[in-house]
């Protein structure tokens, strides 16, 4: 019986909102996706930015981040304190 897929939220996000920061984002994305694609066992979700975590983290195994200044704000820090307190990787 195969295992259960590995879920993956991926944030790639520049600052400001919709801007790049200096780093190819696209690139980045893709290419992260790539390779959890080619693991055949994961499923990804993404965002641009941490505003929406608190919907993603429930159903997440591992979170993947690569922003160029999208922060987390306090409310969103304590969610992500809250997840990796509870075994979130």
């Amino acid at each position: 019986m195969a295992s259960a897929p590995t879920r993956v939220h991926v944030v790639t996000g520049g600052f400001p909102p919709g801007q790049h920061g200096g780093h190819d984002m696209d690139f980045a994305r893709l290419r992260l996706l790539d390779m959890l694609y080619s693991d055949g066992n994961v499923r990804a979700t993404t965002g641009n930015d941490f505003t929406d975590m608190w919907k993603w983290l429930p159903v997440t195994d591992v979170l993947i981040t690569y922003t160029a200044g999208p922060y987390a704000d306090d409310p969103q820090n304590e969610i992500l304190r809250d997840w990796i307190g509870n075994g979130g990787h």
